[in-house]
């Protein structure tokens, strides 16, 4: 395997997670989880913090699937701390590092980069990244993380993402939340321009709401 920098996006990890507890994280940019607003008791895991706000629907998704106390501490009082994330990045980049992954770093956006061994391949280089990111818990806090920085208020992913798109000049000013969706579902995007198009779309997925402008 070549020793280029790979690159993984937070989103596309997150899909892995989500699909498991039917909470719908869409990568690189799809269809949000919708979220509740509390949470309750669930009799198979027993109880469960009573979450409130945007998110609580995730939180509370994420708190019961997961085996791990480490995991359950920091979800439990419905926030991701950065030294709590920072803490989690650490976990999972040691574990990288015993693979023998170098230059690993992090992104604002929840997307990390590294070397790979000259020797692994890729679905080695896949299983060993996945498999540390479930480890350490990286997988569900880095990426729920990453959906509560960049949308705060849980709002409808599909709009946020078209209102981007036309504010950047991506695409045409009447492309809608349905359009959006069918254009993440074929990943075939009306760009105006296709040349800086996927670069907008890169942007939108990274800051949909204009936040860090």
């Amino acid at each position: 395997m070549s020793s280029n920098l790979m690159r993984f996006m937070a989103r596309g990890r997150a899909i892995m997670a989500a699909l498991a507890v039917g909470v719908f994280l869409a990568g690189c940019g799809g269809a949000a989880p919708s979220g509740g607003e509390t949470s309750g008791q669930n009799a198979a895991t027993g109880e469960v913090p009573e979450f409130t706000g945007p998110w609580a629907g995730e939180f509370a998704a994420e708190y019961q699937r997961s085996e791990s106390e480490f995991v359950r501490a920091v979800l439990r009082d419905g926030t991701i701390t950065d030294q709590e994330l920072a803490e989690t990045r650490t976990k999972f980049s040691e574990c990288l590092s015993a693979h023998g992954f170098t230059n690993i770093q992090f992104e604002q956006d929840g997307a990390f980069e590294f070397k790979a061994p000259e020797s692994a391949d890729q679905a080695t280089v896949e299983e060993q990244v996945k498999s540390c990111s479930a480890d350490s818990g990286e997988e569900t806090l880095a990426a729920l993380a990453s959906w509560i920085r960049r949308n705060p208020e849980n709002q409808d992913e599909n709009t946020i993402m078209a209102a981007c798109l036309v504010r950047k000049g991506a695409v045409g000013p009447a492309y809608s939340a349905e359009e959006y969706a069918r254009s993440f579902e074929t990943d075939v995007f009306p760009y105006l321009d296709p040349v800086t198009g996927p670069d907008a779309l890169r942007a939108c997925n990274a800051d949909p709401l204009g936040l860090f402008e």
